[in-house]
């Protein structure tokens, strides 16, 4: 889905939450369309950090943070992992007495990064590696597939017309069908092989867990972000340079206030919030470092408070939405 069609969903939650509190919901809906079709006429794609591009595709990535080292976090982040058989503030070591306990609540010099503060090192570097390879020089050609869902739409208590824009907003929207009957195919050594695939140089302080475990002769990697709340074009770590399947608040802002059929209705957004939560990465990887598939998922809470006006019906409304992102990376070849 491109970026243009990204601001247009966002933008149409924001502004049905607002017009679906008119007495005449026959005027909403039509004011919706209207907004709708004149939106998707824009001519403004989606960027990569600092206006590197101008492809919805294009590698999110921090220039000049590929050497970026894996290192764990210093442990300050870990205070839920208290051993289980201590029970003072200091927790030491000397403490534990049972032959079963995790080595999360030690602070000897032997202790494994992955148990301090939930991220496995080696886990997240092999990811990491591999992905820079392929944002660096195309070292697998793949197949990605893209789509969206609407999980959630609280726009009125009339359920019809919840329905009816839930529709309206499908319309703008890459279906799971839709995807996998236009996969975007990416050779080995292709530009789009290295734009497609997001340089992934994330530090861990923006990471909440990774995991790694044994399945089918390869190594299947979890990752999970924190949550970050309106993240920008601008950031160089977390979610920015993970993915690019993403909408940015900035994007909705602008085009709320600059695009004139918007701004017809849409008079003030007062509050626009993208909170993405938990995004996840799972990642099938051969033992000697290869992508066998890569999948993206991640459920984003939309929130609005806004002024505007229909006609010369002014109105001020707040409202939310939840719409989940889904991205798959398969067929790799070497």
């Amino acid at each position: 889905m491109k970026n243009t069609d990204m601001k247009v969903i966002a933008i149409i939650l924001t502004v049905a939450l607002c017009l679906t509190v008119l007495t005449s919901n026959v005027v909403s809906i039509a004011s919706v369309v209207i907004l709708a079709k004149g939106s998707t006429g824009a001519t403004v794609e989606a960027g990569t950090n600092a206006g590197t591009s101008t492809d919805v595709d294009a590698p999110a990535g921090n220039a000049g943070t590929q050497t970026q080292t894996p290192a764990g976090n210093s442990g300050s982040t870990t205070p839920t992992q208290a051993p289980s058989g201590n029970t003072g503030a200091t927790q030491a070591p000397s403490g534990n007495t049972g032959a079963t306990q995790a080595p999360s609540g030690n602070t000897g010099a032997t202790q494994a990064p992955a148990a301090t503060n939930g991220i496995d090192a080696e886990a997240l570097a092999m990811f990491q590696k591999a992905a820079a390879e392929i944002n660096g020089s195309g070292a697998a050609g793949y197949t990605k597939l893209s789509w969206q869902e609407i999980k959630e739409f609280k726009a009125s208590d009339n359920a019809t017309v919840n329905d009816a824009l839930k529709g309206l907003i499908g319309n703008f929207m890459t279906s799971k069908e839709k995807a996998e009957q236009d996969p975007k195919i990416s050779d080995k050594g292709s530009e789009d092989a290295m734009r497609r695939f997001p340089a992934s140089n994330c530090s861990q302080d923006k990471i909440k867990s990774v995991t790694k475990k044994e399945a089918n002769g390869n190594y299947i990697i979890t990752i999970v972000l924190k949550d970050e709340n309106n993240l920008t074009k601008a950031d160089t770590d977390g979610l920015n340079v993970m993915s690019r399947d993403i909408l940015y608040i900035e994007d909705v802002k602008d085009t709320v206030k600059n695009d004139a059929t918007v701004s017809k209705i849409v008079t003030d957004l007062k509050k626009a919030e993208i909170n993405y939560k938990e995004y996840t990465i799972t990642a099938e990887m051969t033992k000697d470092g290869k992508f066998v598939n890569v999948t993206h998922y991640c459920e984003a809470e939309l929130a609005a408070d806004a002024d505007g006006k229909v006609l010369v019906v002014p109105f001020s409304v707040s409202g939310s939405g939840v719409l989940a992102f889904n991205v798959i990376y398969k067929d790799f070849k070497y």
